[in-house]
């Protein structure tokens, strides 16, 4: 119905002939023997879904919309509760599933999705009722924080919404200084939300944990309104030489950072 090419409930015939299984397909109902492969110390999992993220994509969004027929209304409904609601143990059933998702509270959004990892390979992908975004990260590494990509996403467009949607900001003008600055003991990115100035930290995976409000001074100043670390509000940011042709850099409540890179 979806019309998924390059996935597979279990794992895909190639992949299965060169690994060791410990569990079984869902399909099945017990748990097999594990076969003559060579053993690469890992176990495929019960149920595991492989995918691109294109497509891991549409099954996270048809999943939720009763309107794709994927699931049934009661079903669609269901997910929300998270995946203990609907787990059945494998005392019962020789296999343990839920139809459920994983629930993420993340600031003021709520997250509905899931994680796993593979032989080598880790995926995570994850779905905003409240914004509609759906985002998905799939790596070849099984140490690259999966979870934190997506999240980080999913947090930087709830902030840039809300702020869109906040009529109550005072707007400033655009001074063309966003980007990343950096000096060995602090790193922020400076960014222009479409209403005014905020700085978070700059090498952060989730970088609107920690968000520093900027209130327009004048053409060559900003001033910390409300800080999140050990800088105190009512300081000063210079922006003097942050155009510089020969070393852009601006002064952050006294320390200089230098320019790391312009954002678009």
């Amino acid at each position: 119905r979806l019309e998924l090419k390059n996935t597979y409930v279990g794992s895909s015939p190639a992949i299965q002939q060169r690994t060791s299984w410990g569990y079984g397909d869902l399909q099945a109902g017990k748990y097999p023997r594990v076969n003559n492969s060579p053993n690469f110390g890992v176990y495929s999992p019960a149920i595991g879904w492989f995918s691109t993220p294109e497509e891991l994509t549409t099954i996270l969004q048809a999943a939720h919309d009763p309107r794709l027929g994927l699931l049934s209304l009661a079903s669609t409904r269901k997910l929300a509760y998270g995946i203990n609601n609907h787990y059945r143990s494998a005392s019962t059933y020789n296999t343990e599933f839920s139809n459920g998702m994983i629930r993420v509270a993340l600031q003021d959004d709520v997250l509905y999705g899931h994680s796993g990892a593979f032989t080598g390979h880790c995926s995570s992908s994850y779905f905003s009722d409240r914004t509609g975004l759906h985002v998905t990260a799939i790596s070849n590494g099984r140490s690259i924080p999966v979870n934190d990509l997506v999240f980080g996403v999913h947090q930087a467009y709830s902030f840039l919404l809300n702020e869109s949607n906040n009529s109550s900001l005072q707007e400033c003008q655009d001074l063309g200084i966003d980007g990343v600055y950096s000096c060995p003991i602090l790193e922020r990115q400076i960014i222009h939300t479409g209403k005014r100035y905020v700085a978070v930290p700059g090498s952060d995976l989730m970088p609107f944990s920690s968000v520093e409000d900027l209130e327009f001074v004048d053409e060559a100043s900003l001033k910390i309104s409300t800080s999140s670390d050990l800088l105190s509000p009512g300081e000063l940011i210079d922006l003097s030489d942050a155009h510089s042709k020969l070393s852009p850099h601006i002064n952050y409540a006294g320390l200089t950072l230098d320019l790391v890179s312009r954002s678009a």
